[in-house]
């Protein structure tokens, strides 16, 4: 959804330059290592890195505020429309392949079969190979109030894009370009109250089967089955920390790659569930602000970020989550997750990813105007 930030934030933005739940308690986590192995992968002014399944390619985000190139357009202000956030395309090495692939853009991510990439932003969307042919496209309708969601996910069954469309009064739909998945809402339906004040999260498993919805960074996170047509409360999950943290659209996809669980940190605990929250596990318990747990290729391992909030520059007021380290647990036995990375001041938004199953891209942003200051690192785990 589409919102200008109120006077507040305008000015925080200048002065910035279930059932069968078993827990595994975790020992102790080890201490940080001097050996901290996380190098610059991309000099360049970008985020939200993702890595193509197939390891061939990461697709990212070339951000800043105003102007990335010569003779662009230029929306003067503080607002959203002046933050850059063009698709863009690199090989593994850091080499960048593709410029503008889906330009003015924000990234979901891959097709499941690393042929394209999905892009979006307002009420446009578009599904692009790495050769720029156009799988689909198109641009979604308002609504009475002119009331969007932006998120666009994919149903690798339909080989089709998959967002959330509010329709008049209280109800929104799941729905494709061609057809209506499910109706939600209602007077008194789970799906009024958060949703109508955030943007939703929306990702669909990798074998479409199933989709996860959640409010932005905290809520309910409900899964709805599309074989069974039904829905699935997981609790309550959290995603970072950060009130701020949708504001430049980054991607969210807790899902394994074989669509059996899915991993999210709810309160305290670091949990894997199966998609109709039968069966779950509790990894870790932690007493320190974390989110953005991402599941490796192979299910062996799970990295998140930690945080630690700090005063915003010149609002003391308000809070700025940095100090942030990366860190990977297994998914198996009662091993302590490692910590991957120093202590850093900048933030981590857009989350860590995995490229193959032995490293981590992550972003680390710092603290100004509209990610006036993005960069792109890597770690092995190893």
């Amino acid at each position: 959804m589409f919102r200008r930030p109120g006077p507040a934030l305008l000015f925080l933005m200048f002065l910035r330059a279930g059932a069968h739940a078993q827990t595994t308690v975790a020992p102790t986590p080890q201490l940080e290592s001097s050996a901290d192995k996380a190098e610059l992968f991309f000099s360049e002014n970008a985020y939200n890195p993702v890595p193509s399944p197939d390891g061939r390619f990461i697709a990212y985000v070339g951000t800043g505020w105003g102007r990335r190139f010569p003779n662009e357009i230029y929306v003067g202000g503080m607002g959203r429309s002046s933050l850059i956030s063009d698709v863009e395309l690199m090989d593994r090495s850091g080499k960048i392949i593709v410029s503008r692939l889906c330009p003015a853009m924000f990234l979901t991510g891959w097709t499941p079969d690393s042929k394209s990439v999905i892009c979006y932003r307002d009420r446009r969307y578009a599904i692009v190979t790495p050769g720029g042919a156009v799988v689909e496209n198109g641009e979604r309708p308002l609504t009475d109030g002119r009331f969007f969601y932006e998120r666009v996910t994919f149903l690798s069954d339909l080989g089709r894009a998959l967002w959330l469309e509010p329709d008049k009064g209280t109800t929104a739909a799941l729905r494709t370009k061609t057809e209506t998945l499910v109706r939600l809402g209602g007077e008194g339906a789970w799906f009024l109250g958060p949703w109508f004040s955030q943007e939703p999260l929306i990702a669909a498993s990798p074998n479409g089967r199933y989709v996860a919805m959640m409010p932005t960074r905290s809520g309910e996170l409900w899964i709805y089955d599309r074989s069974m047509s039904r829905w699935a409360s997981l609790g309550t999950a959290i995603v970072s920390p950060s009130a701020d943290w949708g504001y430049i659209q980054p991607s969210w996809d807790p899902w394994f790659a074989d669509s059996s669980h899915l991993v999210y940190f709810s309160g305290s605990d670091l949990i894997v569930s199966s998609p109709d929250g039968q069966s779950k596990r509790v990894l870790y318990k932690t007493d320190q602000p974390v989110g953005l747990p991402v599941p490796s290729p192979d299910g062996q391992s799970v990295a998140y970020v930690s945080f630690q909030g700090r005063p915003e520059l010149g609002r003391s007021d308000l809070r700025f989550w940095a100090n942030t380290g990366v860190w990977v647990i297994p998914t198996t036995g009662s091993a302590a997750p490692r910590r991957l990375t120093r202590t850093d001041s900048d933030t981590t938004t857009s989350g860590i990813r995995w490229l193959g199953n032995d490293d981590l891209v992550f972003d680390r942003i710092s603290e100004n105007i509209l990610a006036m200051h993005a960069r792109i690192w890597k770690v092995p785990i190893h």
